[in-house]
């Protein structure tokens, strides 16, 4: 299987050890730290290029295992690297779902990057991953995000209180979601 796709302007793909340097110029990338779980307690620490190559290892090992899909998002002129998309929470059996994520960095917004990738992710979720669902969690007050959303298609299911833990407090998502029949119907 292929791991990554091209849309017009980017090139998305997992990241590999060879993009420590493009990711360390990224400087508020999120591969710039690791988290990690100790006692149930998440710890955030900055990468080395040791901790960098581990981590790309475990990305590769959980897209190998079917378990989440971490891509790199690069622009395909220059290969500036500019954000990161992912699938992740993959359910399988009778559900055939997953959660979608994306993160553009923030000298690279406002530049349609982040709909270009979702977009492109949502079908290679569908015809590479054959997922039936995949679902969004936003922050209710990011109007942003929520507009892009809506104008990639996604419906909007509702609000979700305290559905996740983000600076020491329980905040409230807005649930959205895309399902295969839904890309079909967009396509014809």
């Amino acid at each position: 299987m292929d791991f990554g796709f091209n849309t017009r302007r980017l090139s998305v793909r997992p990241v590999n050890k060879h993009d420590f340097l493009s990711c360390m110029q990224t400087r508020e990338s999120s591969c710039l730290t690791t988290a990690e779980r100790t006692g149930g307690t998440l710890i955030i620490s900055s990468i080395t290029p040791k901790r960098f190559r581990l981590m790309v290892k475990l990305r590769n090992a959980e897209m190998l295992n079917d378990q989440s899909y971490f891509f790199g998002v690069f622009t395909r002129s220059n290969q500036e690297f500019v954000g990161e998309v992912m699938l992740f929470d993959i359910l399988r059996s009778n559900r055939q779902s997953a959660s979608i994520g994306a993160t553009i960095y923030s000298s690279y917004r406002r530049h349609g990057y982040a709909s270009e990738a979702i977009k492109g992710l949502i079908r290679y979720g569908f015809h590479s991953l054959n997922l039936h669902r995949i679902e969004g969690q936003v922050n209710p007050q990011n109007t942003a995000s929520i507009e892009m959303c809506k104008s990639i298609g996604f419906y909007e299911e509702g609000l979700s209180p305290g559905r996740f833990k983000e600076g020491g407090r329980w905040v409230d998502a807005l649930i959205v979601s895309f399902t295969h029949s839904k890309l079909k119907s967009n396509q014809s």
